[in-house]
């Protein structure tokens, strides 16, 4: 009871506390108009909730009333507190009635105006608010409810507002009649039937023709067997998926009582079809047996004549005669004469030509269901064949699977020596596991990885497993699919997982689908893998690991262009190793390459994902700094130097110290152009090799 009137309580305290002032001066509200302002929002909220669910859409006057009149009270509390600030705040009250004016009732409408009056006219009467203001608010309102009402009743308002309701109707109507029928069943497997990249057309919106060609077909043959029997009415009922309702699936009749329905199985005439009887014909009809169950009563029927439609093997349309049915043909006239023989070969065939579009309507929607599945096949694929390197290649899949199934989360993990890491994530808790690492066989992501074999059976995920380790497992999915991704030469490199929050949602023709997916995800994981390693092999130099010089130069001409785009600074640093050629030839070749090697160690650890290492050639090195002047190239080439100095590097166990040089210039005070860069830091370089070794010297700082 308390929670019944509650609405309506908190409407009438709600108002009585606007028209008194108390919402008013929000930071001055005393605790109990804080209060009543928080319970009178969480109900609102409620039953605005309430509302776009429907739950109020067929309920009685009391609960349709109960939300205008709380509504009302939580926009006139809202209206009271941005008042003093807002000058346009009066739009929001008239907004909210003129749109209750246009979708509520008359009876809900004049209700409403109760509280308004209170909120809006008492204030005034009682002198709390100045009459001319509050008067005119309710004018405003007035007026914007009528206007709104005397435009909602123009004939052409109206015409078109109906013609979008009989246009949902019926779009409505006909997809539950073709769910009836079983024309939007469970379509059979089609990954054998792929066809090839090419010419796949379909519009999106060709299955819809076959909503109206199976009903059509269908009662154009009821209306061609009432006339050619001189019937009174010839109608199709059919089984709804349960088998306890049978539903009016489309007549022919010439009259007005017919009852529309759905019927209870076995009611009436129906009954006789449950003992096994395929067909049944009755005349004369007595007034208490075998009635009709979309009649009232048996007034006005002299014969009856019914028969099971012989349903279809779900292949070619083909249909088998004795088999279990959904549907019957029932058929009555007025006249009590004998059915012939004719006359019931003639409904025979009407029922055969009825299980025919039925089947044809089955084929027509497999086959649009199959070029739709191709087309979004074919959308993955595409994306996947556009893509190179690694990132492009997981951008690729996650579309491509997007593009198959309506999936929350997906996860691609590889192997990487003895274990595997997720190099690709989307959906909660991505950001936890995105380049995470776990043992090779822990949990279904390694099992699956191992036996080369989807997981879970079914995809029916009921949840929490051990999906990636002991302590990484997925919750709140009722859908699961791990699928290993093979290379063409069937070696597993890692796993696709797909999960959805919603039951069935990877049913065997989406398992089936994303198992092709999978495979050509590992394929172009492996090209991905292949061109990553021949760019880098482009891009880097062999030996240290560092841009090589061509990547250098192209490198620095991008990041000068962007420096004078952004008008930031930059800067370049050349560097040397000291009594290199001595090196060699006091230590040999291969010791060289390791002091290389460490050199270039220490220079690629120094700078930022935003700046640029590079071997320019021989012992010479590179650094472009991004946003960095003259004085942080100078702090960096020294800290770099003195790590240098003091590698423990050791030749037969003898201790030997390498040094380095470093020349400093910076754009744009040292130039603008790249050549003159280079060479104002090479001078820089010389400098420092001329003047002891083992020092920094910056071009600016030459020039003083």
């Amino acid at each position: 009871l308390l929670v019944t009137w509650a609405p309506f309580v908190l409407t009438g305290l709600g108002a009585v506390g606007v028209a008194a002032g108390v919402f008013d001066r929000p930071a001055e509200m005393p605790w109990y108009a804080l209060l009543l302002a928080a319970m009178i929002f969480a109900v609102g909220i409620r039953e605005i909730i309430k509302h776009v669910r429907g739950a109020t859409a067929n309920s009685a006057t009391i609960k349709t009333i109960e939300g205008p009149l709380l509504w009302s009270v939580m926009l006139w509390v809202v209206f009271r507190w941005t008042e003093p600030f807002v000058s346009v705040a009066l739009f929001l009250p008239l907004a909210y009635l003129a749109w209750l004016s246009v979708i509520s009732q008359r009876k809900v409408i004049i209700v409403t105006t109760i509280p308004v009056l209170v909120m809006e006219a008492l204030p005034a009467l009682l002198g709390k608010r100045p009459a001319g203001v509050s008067f005119a608010n309710l004018a405003a309102f007035v007026l914007a409810g009528l206007l709104l009402q005397v435009f909602v009743r123009t004939e052409g308002f109206r015409q078109q507002a109906l013609a979008r309701e009989s246009e949902q109707r019926d779009r409505e109507e006909k997809e539950e009649y073709a769910r009836e029928l079983g024309l939007f069943d469970e379509q059979k497997k089609i990954k054998e039937a792929l066809p090839t990249l090419v010419d796949i057309t379909l519009q999106a919106d060709s299955g819809k023709d076959m909503l109206e060609m199976v009903p059509d077909a269908i009662n154009m043959q009821l209306a061609l067997l009432r006339q050619a029997l001189n019937l009174t009415t010839a109608a199709l009922l059919w089984s709804d998926n349960d088998k306890k309702r049978l539903r009016l699936m489309g007549i022919s009749t010439v009259r007005k009582d017919v009852l529309p329905g759905p019927y209870a199985l076995g009611e009436g005439i129906t009954g006789a079809f449950l003992r096994n009887v395929n067909e049944i014909a009755v005349s004369p009809v007595k007034p208490n047996s075998f009635r009709l169950p979309y009649y009232g009563s048996n007034k006005d029927i002299g014969g009856i004549y019914g028969i099971k439609v012989p349903p279809g093997d779900g292949q070619e349309g083909k249909i088998v005669e004795g088999a279990d049915t959904s549907g019957l043909l029932l058929g009555d006239r007025a006249y009590d004469d004998v059915w012939s023989e004719e006359e019931k070969e003639f409904v025979r065939l009407t029922a055969r030509k009825i299980a025919l579009e039925v089947e044809m309507g089955k084929g027509y929607q497999a086959m649009h269901h199959e070029h739709g599945s191709f087309q979004r096949v074919c959308v993955g694929l595409r994306e996947l064949n556009s893509a190179l390197g690694l990132d492009s290649v997981f951008n690729a899949a996650v579309k491509a699977v997007q593009a198959m199934v309506k999936m929350d989360f997906l996860a691609i993990s590889l192997l990487d020596g003895d274990r595997h890491v997720v190099v690709e994530c989307m959906g909660p808790k991505s950001e936890t596991l995105l380049g995470k690492k776990f043992a090779q066989d822990a949990g279904l992501v390694g099992q699956v990885i191992k036996l080369n074999h989807p997981l879970p059976p079914g995809a029916s995920y009921p949840g929490p497993a051990n999906v990636f380790s002991d302590t990484e497992k997925l919750t709140g999915y009722d859908s699961l699919l791990i699928l290993p991704l093979r290379k063409e030469e069937g070696n597993t490199i890692g796993a696709l997982t797909v999960a959805a929050r919603e039951e069935n949602v990877l049913a065997e023709t989406h398992q089936d689908i994303l198992a092709l997916i999978a495979e050509q995800v590992a394929v172009k994981i492996d090209l991905g893998q292949a061109h990553e390693q021949i760019s880098k092999m482009a891009t880097t130099d062999g030996l240290t690991g560092l841009a090589n010089h061509r990547t250098f130069q192209h490198g620095f001409e991008v990041m000068l262009e962007r420096a004078s785009r952004q008008k930031h600074t930059l800067c370049l640093i050349l560097c040397d190793i000291d009594f290199f050629k001595k090196i060699n030839d006091s230590y040999g070749h291969p010791f060289g390459d390791h002091v290389l090697r460490k050199v270039s160690a220490v220079l690629g650890k120094a700078v930022r994902k935003i700046d640029l290492a590079a071997r320019y050639g021989g012992e010479e090195f590179a650094i472009v700094l991004e946003k960095s002047d003259a004085e942080g190239g100078r702090q960096m080439a020294e800290r770099i130097r003195k790590e240098i100095s003091s590698l423990p590097l050791a030749h037969e166990r003898k201790k030997v110290v390498v040094t380095m040089s470093f020349g400093v210039a910076t754009y744009p005070d040292d130039g603008a152009e790249k050549e003159l860069l280079i060479s104002r830091a090479d001078k820089a370089l010389y400098h420092s090799k001329e003047n002891g070794r083992n020092q920094t010297s910056v071009w600016n700082d030459l020039q003083k």
